[in-house]
């Protein structure tokens, strides 16, 4: 994935996962350095999907930029 080529110390934290009938809400953060300039930069992530017959059928992202992200951990 392109992302992962461009940011190879990306890590992902699960913050919340809450499940109620055919729906997940996730909230997580990936973090990682920005490549060029070495800076820590991290997003915070709400998603939203619909299950059927065990897979995911819909889901929904969206994603804001933390303004004073810390350093992502080591690998």
């Amino acid at each position: 994935h392109a992302v992962v080529e461009q940011t190879p110390d990306v890590h992902i934290v699960i913050n919340d996962v809450v499940a109620e009938g055919d729906r997940v809400a996730t909230r997580f953060t990936v973090l990682s350095t920005n490549p060029e300039t070495g800076a820590p930069k991290a997003i915070e992530v709400m998603c939203f999907s619909r299950f059927a017959d065990g897979k995911i059928a819909e889901e929904w992202q969206i994603g804001v930029p933390v303004t004073n992200p810390v350093a992502a951990p080591p690998a």
